[in-house]
């Protein structure tokens, strides 16, 4: 650390006790009138300009350096005190008066000139007349909205279609004159800005009032039905808005159930990838219906177990097959089933014998021993989907793979105590038949002296001395 830097911060650790020490002595000498004199030279205003640099939104607006800053006002503290200090005892010190307080004005008039201070105004002040036209609006006062000039009713247009609205409330701007195809100055339209809300109300509307010309020529720089590839919205309200807004654009467009990347992977793909259920459904009145392997996750999402496990009992090794979302991620089937089934269907498959687990054993990614790890229990341990489940996914699993005979790695074998805070896994593993030797041999080896480890530790101990 060079000088500069390290008297820079000791200069800014000791500028508040100094201006502490220097409040505290004028206290005490407060019947001084030398003491009242310096209290209005330095103690006010540089208290004032620490505020105002400290202050959220302040200073932080100016480009200068805020640690310069600071330090500028700690030397001219020091300066004031040393000035008042030396100057004859009966004289006022009105150099240091002025001083302090010219420098208070100073820096005032540089936070309140600052061009960047200056945008952050008007933006506020245009924030505040926007929220208040907003107001006008859901209160139905069109006599004031009618003075607005054309740009800010655009503008205004352009926030109502993100707001849940009635239809009567948007109609204001279509009997004005405005358009939902309309741009801001930013380049978006009321219409755009409906379809990122998913407001199915606006969206309706706008699509009613376009042409069949206009609504052929819409055209986005991006799929509009991009969402489609996201968790749907929590709520029922507003999954019904969602899934409203894209059968709206989907009547209006049929052709954009095809993503406009041909080499994308489909709608329906991701849907059922991500385990997007609702999706999937939505989609199937748009697409053809899944097939192979996809037709069995589209039946666990739906919790159809029993066609499900009837298709699984007749080929039970497309359990062992590989899906992918076209994008690069593959999972196994039964990886796939562990993650996003429900727990009615993924029960029925762990307690089917279906599954040979040791088939899904792969080389560990930085093991130089050749060690292998069972995929099925990785994707159990970082399932957060099924997470108020219990006993956990990654507990369910681990039961069900223990008394079905999987080999287990010493590494994975203790692998899953990571984060546990209590010892419920490892009695179930031992419930479910995992012998105690080869988890002791493991303990031995491969635990270390941290806190975690020194705590497995202990639990194996404990439960194994007792079997």
């Amino acid at each position: 650390m060079s000088w500069s830097v390290l008297l820079l911060l000791v200069a800014l650790m000791i500028a508040p006790l100094l201006l502490g020490i220097t409040a505290l002595v004028l206290l005490l000498r407060w019947r001084h009138s030398r003491s009242r004199w310096v209290l209005l030279a330095l103690l006010v205003p540089q208290s004032l300009i620490v505020a105002l640099l400290l202050w959220p939104g302040g200073l932080r607006v100016v480009e200068f350096s805020r640690e310069i800053l600071l330090l500028l006002v700690t030397l001219i503290a020091w300066l004031t005190l040393l000035l008042t200090r030396w100057q004859r005892s009966h004289a006022a010190p009105l150099h240091a008066l002025v001083t302090g307080w010219l420098l208070f004005i100073v820096f005032c008039a540089t936070f309140w000139f600052d061009p960047g201070h200056q945008s952050t105004v008007s933006w506020t002040r245009h924030e505040k007349q926007m929220q208040h036209n907003l107001a006008l609006l859901e209160q139905g006062a069109r006599t004031q909205l009618d003075r607005l000039p054309d740009n800010s009713a655009r503008e205004l247009f352009y926030r109502a279609a993100a707001r849940d609205y009635p239809e009567q409330t948007l109609r204001y701007f279509i009997r004005r004159g405005l358009s939902p195809l309309e741009k801001t100055e930013y380049g978006f339209t009321p219409l755009s800005k409906a379809i990122e809300s998913h407001n199915a109300v606006a969206v309706k509307l706008f699509l009613a009032v376009l042409t069949p010309a206009e609504i052929q020529a819409l055209s986005f720089d991006y799929d509009p039905l991009r969402d489609l590839r996201l968790d749907p919205p929590e709520g029922e309200t507003r999954q019904r808005q969602f899934y409203n807004t894209m059968a709206l654009l989907l009547k209006a467009r049929p052709e954009w159930i095809h993503p406009r990347d041909r080499s994308s992977p489909s709608y329906m793909t991701t849907a059922l990838f991500t385990g997007a259920g609702p999706t999937a459904d939505f989609l199937l009145a748009y697409l053809p219906a899944p097939e192979g392997l996809w037709r069995l996750m589209l039946l666990a999402l739906n919790d159809d177990t029993p066609a499900l496990m009837a298709a699984l009992r007749q080929q039970p090794s497309q359990l062992e097959q590989t899906i992918s979302d076209g994008a690069g991620r593959s999972l196994f089937l039964m990886a796939w089933m562990i993650k996003y089934a429900p727990q009615q269907t993924r029960t029925a498959l762990l307690n089917s014998k279906l599954i040979i687990w040791d088939n899904f054993r792969r080389p560990e990614g930085n093991n130089q021993q050749g060690e292998m790890s069972n995929t099925l229990i990785d994707e159990a341990r970082g399932n957060w989907r099924f997470r108020d489940e219990s006993p956990s996914v990654l507990q369910q699993v681990l039961i069900s793979a223990i008394a079905q005979g999987v080999t287990l790695s010493p590494t994975q074998m203790l692998a899953v105590f990571r984060y546990e805070d209590e010892p419920e896994t490892l009695n179930m593993m031992l419930s479910a038949g995992l012998a105690c030797g080869p988890l002791m041999s493991a303990s031995a080896q491969l635990l270390t002296d941290s806190a975690q480890d020194s705590k497995v530790r202990r639990w194996i101990g404990d439960a194994c001395l007792h079997r």
